[in-house]
């Protein structure tokens, strides 16, 4: 995935251990959803747009307010808070969401859960 952070200044040395506190200072990246999302929103023929929402709370919040900014299709919503799903696991536990519901939970592997996402882009693409 695409970070929403990068070093705001990148050394061409290593930096050497020193005595205190090293400070480092974070900018944002530039968001490629978003950006992918106006270059074909409202074109008659474009891709299925579906972004992914990793939160610790407010999971349903934050995920649909994702999906309406971004004026995506589909937006995949995971509590990465939660043992046995997200990072550092094997397995996950989502929601996918459109514009108007809930298209899906998925639970299990994570190529499973990837399977069942897949689906719904290819529901969403035909229909």
């Amino acid at each position: 995935a695409v970070s929403d952070w990068k070093a705001e200044q990148i050394s061409a040395t290593k930096v050497k251990k020193g005595e205190g506190v090293e400070t480092v200072r974070l900018v944002r990246t530039p968001d490629v959803l978003a950006t992918a999302s106006a270059k074909v929103h409202g074109n008659a023929k474009r891709p299925v747009l579906m972004g992914f929402a990793a939160e610790t709370h407010d999971v349903e919040a934050y995920a649909r307010g994702k999906l309406t900014k971004k004026r995506l299709d589909l937006i995949v919503a995971n509590d990465v808070s939660q043992a046995g799903a997200g990072f550092g696991s094997d397995s996950n536990r989502v929601i996918v969401f459109d514009d108007i519901t809930e298209r899906l939970r998925a639970e299990g592997s994570k190529r499973d859960v990837a399977k069942e996402i897949w689906g719904v882009v290819l529901e969403r693409r035909v229909g």
